[in-house]
């Protein structure tokens, strides 16, 4: 798996609220934003590879299910609040976590 990618779920896993199936609009946008982050860094998604580790992260079917599908098609992506992280700012959050 892309060491960026797998950064990207743990930190989606430490700010988000997967077990809540990324209800709030909050948490929805913070995964589609780390898609399109992705995206953008031409990271290629093994959708297999995601699966198994957000269970290894204990994240229910629902949850993974979302990050799947929205990991898949980045681009497109409709943001449902104004809250954005720019692929720049997260491109630099999750290369400290890689240090």
């Amino acid at each position: 798996m892309d060491k960026m990618l797998k950064v990207s779920l743990d930190w989606i896993n430490a700010i988000a609220f997967p077990n809540a199936g990324f209800d709030h609009p909050n948490d929805e946008n913070k995964v589609k934003c780390a898609a399109r982050a992705l995206g953008k860094m031409g990271v290629q998604i093994n959708n297999h590879e995601v699966v198994e580790y957000c269970r290894t992260l204990g994240m229910p079917q629902e949850s993974i299910d979302k990050i799947v599908d929205w990991y898949s098609r980045p681009k497109g992506l409709r943001l449902k609040d104004a809250m954005k992280f720019s692929t720049k700012d997260l491109k630099e959050i999750w290369s400290r976590r890689l240090e």
